[in-house]
């Protein structure tokens, strides 16, 4: 069973400030996300070209920005029983916790949010992720503080 909490009962997080902002949501931790990877349906929440640009190896888009993204989640339950897990670029974008709080009024059961977002997966988890339809990529180069992505690939 994955490590997940609500983070109503935590105190001000400031590596996560978005936690306390939408206490509602659950959160799936870095690791737990990835010893359940088969286990989930990964939501990236980004846009169509943030996704297209990089992306967690098998994660589907539904942009939370998207107006028929309550459709497509809902179509998304009802095809499934995993757990649905949203996320975005990380610690200070709050798409997936605005897609969880969606999916909660929803009524769609069974949703949290993967905060520490795609660039800090990539890091850790190179060969999880997919790099402008290719990986495996090197993580040295990928600066997200800086709102740049520089990149170079392993090989072809």
């Amino acid at each position: 069973m994955p490590f997940l909490f609500s983070t109503g009962a935590l105190a001000v997080d400031d590596k996560y400030p978005g936690r306390s902002e939408y206490p509602d949501v659950l959160i799936y931790e870095k690791s737990e996300l990835f010893n359940n990877f088969s286990d989930v349906v990964l939501v990236d929440t980004r846009s169509k070209y943030e996704y297209e640009t990089l992306r967690i190896k098998g994660a589907v888009n539904i942009p939370v920005a998207s107006k028929d993204f309550d459709e497509k989640v809902t179509q998304l339950r009802a095809s499934t029983t995993k757990p649905i897990v949203f996320y975005c670029n990380g610690k200070t974008c709050y798409k997936c916790y605005r897609a969880g709080r969606k999916a909660n009024s929803l009524n769609i059961e069974d949703t949290y949010a993967y905060d520490a977002g795609v660039y800090e997966w990539a890091k850790t988890y190179p060969n999880h992720v997919v790099l402008l339809g290719m990986r495996p990529i090197v993580t040295g180069e990928i600066t997200p503080a800086e709102k740049k992505v520089h990149i170079s690939f392993a090989g072809p």
